[in-house]
């Protein structure tokens, strides 16, 4: 006797072709793992780099006489947020736009900051210490 749901159960004797797979997304493929570890190293290496023109006895100094680096955090923390907000509003931008303004008026900085920094000769050891005491602060705020 067969049972109620024998019958969705019987096989027909008819096989379901499996679709053939392609190819795999880039993001998981070989070269995608391989640009990514390519963009590690070298950004790695060119932070190091960056971190060897640091001194010791400038860093002193700017930790003594903070007036840089609170001049870049008010830059950080007011004028730049206001100046993306003001931007994003002046050109009309659709809301993930004007997020996306907002986000990188809010957090500036970075390797790229450090990297044209070292370009125009700025002062590293300025940037070093404000960096770090912009960070403390985007933590406590």
């Amino acid at each position: 006797m067969e049972s109620p749901g024998a019958a969705l159960v019987r096989d027909t004797g008819a096989r379901a072709e499996m679709p053939a797979e392609g190819p795999a997304p880039f993001w998981d493929s070989p070269l995608s793992h391989g640009i990514s570890v390519f963009v590690a190293l070298t950004l790695g290496f060119t932070m190091l780099g960056l971190g060897c023109t640091a001194e010791v006895r400038e860093l002193r100094e700017h930790a003594r006489r903070p007036v840089g680096v609170l001049l870049a955090a008010l830059c950080q923390f007011v004028l730049m947020p206001l100046l993306a907000f003001v931007l994003a509003l002046a050109f009309s931008l659709d809301d993930g736009a004007a997020v996306a303004v907002l986000l990188c008026g809010c957090c500036p900085g970075g390797n790229l900051s450090n990297i044209m920094t070292l370009l125009v000769n700025g002062e590293m050891n300025l940037r070093y210490h404000t960096h770090t005491h912009t960070h403390c602060d985007n933590v406590s705020l």
